[in-house]
């Protein structure tokens, strides 16, 4: 039986053996994710991967204070997520749950998390946020590049559509 299920009812986010489960469940499954050699296997997880991250985000985020390292690593963790190519829903499947977002949206959330982690990177680790905050900065302007990308084939959709006429 998962040990998740029996403690996660009877006891808050915060409280330590559930914060404590969360993060190893989460550091277990992220590197699951890497060793799997088949799309498919990687694709069921990644939405919940990111589902958790959350709740382990906003659980330190209630412990412990602004800047601190142990919080900006979990916020840049949750970016990096939220940037990993989104699994493709097989044919005929309805999105059941409204989180994470996908498509433009889930790019917009990536974008504001990874700003939040260089914040908390660099209170943490001081200027320029140490090696992770440059990575941090680096996934950040590579979102920017996507969704300039993305932006730019919805205006040439448009405007394609308008010489078209209808």
């Amino acid at each position: 039986m998962n040990l998740m299920g029996l403690v996660s009812p009877l006891s808050p986010p915060t409280s330590h053996p559930r914060l404590a489960l969360m993060r190893l469940l989460q550091t277990l499954s992220i590197e699951s994710m890497s060793m799997s050699t088949k799309e498919s296997d990687t694709s069921t997880s990644v939405d919940d991967v990111i589902r958790l991250s959350a709740q382990v985000v906003a659980a330190l985020m209630d412990l412990l204070s602004r800047g601190h390292p142990i919080r900006g690593l979990a916020i840049a963790t949750l970016g990096r997520l939220l940037c990993v190519d989104e699994p493709e829903l097989p044919s005929g499947a309805s999105i059941e749950q409204p989180f994470p977002p996908r498509g433009y949206q889930r790019l917009v959330l990536a974008k504001s998390t990874l700003l939040r982690a260089v914040e908390e990177l660099e209170i943490g680790f001081g200027p320029g946020g140490g090696t992770l905050g440059t990575e941090t900065r680096q996934m950040l302007e590579n979102a920017d590049r996507e969704l300039a990308i993305f932006e730019r084939g919805v205006r040439n959709a448009k405007e394609s559509l308008k010489q078209t006429g209808p």
